[in-house]
């Protein structure tokens, strides 16, 4: 369930402002801008207090996210559930084709189309909800982390524990045109799988700070780095629940000492380089100048319409400092999970 807020001594404004925050961080920017009909930018914007955020915008943008749902929701208190039809995000087979091209990395539709051994007509028709996915795609996809129903039919879960073709034994030999490849097949249909060990496992990678500044980031009180994480798919759906794709995991070591007690100088904190941008109150490893810092940056709106990014430690002996416009500020990534050290 997906909490938005309301506060009677918030500006309404600013209730919206939260409540778009909040689905733009379960639902992440681009898919919520489509599903708002609003360029990503703009809904950075609006989030951030920069573009203004009125009942006419609030209402239109609650007719084209979700047209069943009462109206008003995005100005008052409400509990949405993800897997309510009326609320879908993922409500179309495009929707679900742009969240796998993004995450696997697929540029274009050209791209798509070569990874599925498909033409880029199929892939258009596809967009256009002309066809559905036909055997062949289905197979190619199946061998990723997707859930096969989940492309289909965007019922969660989106991930499968395991490759569809490891747990069915499809391959090109036993599928047949029309043939329903989402649930086991008779025991004469399905090939199992031989006793070998698979690879079943996501290497998340050490963040190359130094090379953000070609070798000359600053990083006071570094004690070592983690080099890089094996965990299996099972491991990231349960612990990382969030975050704008596999591939822009990274691990990150804690350094100095002004975020404890949240973490410690050599603890690995799991960080999202997809968020380049301040998106919400959060902990971010970003630099000023050619210091780094990981801290929490809280967004404070000015008189005159704009923000200005607060950052703060979490050791009361760090004071807070403000990042404002003509500072040389850069967003490495948007800390997700942090694992705390206890010496014993």
């Amino acid at each position: 369930m997906l909490t938005i807020w309301c506060n009677a001594q918030m500006d309404i404004s600013e209730i919206r402002r939260k409540n778009l925050a909040a689905l733009v961080d379960k639902y992440t920017l681009a898919v919520a801008g489509r599903k708002f009909k609003k360029p990503d930018r703009q809904l950075g914007d609006m989030i951030a207090g920069r573009k203004s955020f009125g009942e006419k915008v609030a209402a239109q943008m609650e007719e084209n996210y979700a047209p069943n749902y009462p109206t008003g929701w995005l100005s008052s208190e409400i509990t949405i559930d993800p897997d309510d039809p009326d609320m879908d995000v993922m409500d179309t087979l495009g929707d679900r084709l742009l969240e796998v091209m993004r995450e696997l990395r697929i540029e274009s539709p050209r791209e798509l189309a070569k990874f599925c051994n498909v033409s880029e007509g199929l892939v258009s028709q596809w967009f256009s909800g002309q066809t559905k996915l036909g055997p062949k795609p289905l197979l190619a996809l199946s061998k990723t982390k997707f859930s096969i129903e989940w492309l289909l039919t965007g019922k969660l879960p989106k991930y499968s524990p395991r490759s569809d073709i490891e747990m069915h034994g499809f391959n090109e030999s036993n599928v047949e045109p029309g043939l329903d490849i989402t649930t086991p097949q008779p025991s004469h249909r399905v090939s199992f799988f031989d006793s070998t060990p698979q690879p079943d496992e996501v290497v998340i990678p050490q963040y190359d700070a130094g090379g953000s500044m070609g070798n000359g980031l600053i990083l006071d009180g570094m004690v070592g780095v983690i080099k890089s994480w094996h965990v299996d798919h099972e491991w990231l759906r349960l612990n990382v629940r969030r975050h704008t794709g596999v591939n822009n995991l990274c691990i990150v070591t804690g350094f100095g000492p002004s975020m404890q007690p949240m973490f410690n100088p050599g603890d690995p904190l799991l960080m999202d380089r997809g968020v380049t941008e301040v998106d919400s109150d959060a902990v971010y490893f970003f630099r000023v100048g050619n210091h780094g810092y990981i801290k929490t940056i809280q967004r404070i709106p000015t008189t005159d319409g704009g923000v200005i990014y607060r950052a703060k430690s979490k050791n009361s002996d760090y004071d807070p400092f403000d990042i404002v416009e003509g500072m040389d500020f850069e967003v490495f990534g948007k800390i997700l999970t942090v694992w705390k050290s206890e010496q014993f």
